[in-house]
């Protein structure tokens, strides 16, 4: 997942937290991004809660990777995604705004269906 502001944005990230929330077959996972400068964030699902380890950040790009097996997914599987800002237990904006982005794990074939040379 790629987090992203865009060109004029004036949203001020300090001190804020991203929650990631993503639905899958056997149910929700949540990770934890600080906006601290630190390079950290953490994954709960059901009882877990641990550090993920795939996280990258250069200025205002985030880049981290959500392991889908937390929720059960497999390839095929269809998620829902949903970023939620927050400021301290204050929810600031949920992107996208109004409903989950929903996502399809690629399988075997999603190469040889959405990649042409």
């Amino acid at each position: 997942l790629r987090l992203e502001p865009g060109p004029g944005e004036g949203l001020d990230l300090a001190g804020m937290t991203a929650r990631i929330e993503l639905n899958g077959p056997a149910g929700t996972a949540e990770a934890f991004l600080p906006f601290d400068g630190v390079e950290r964030a953490t994954l709960s699902a059901g009882e877990q809660l641990r550090p993920l380890s795939s996280v990258r950040r250069d200025g205002d790009v985030v880049e981290l990777g959500l392991p889908v097996s937390a929720v059960g997914a497999r390839p095929g599987d269809g998620l829902n995604l949903s970023v939620v800002l927050l400021e301290g237990d204050v929810e600031v904006e949920r992107l996208p705004p109004g409903a989950a982005l929903a996502l399809q794990v690629p399988d075997d074939e999603f190469e040889a269906q959405n990649w042409l040379a």
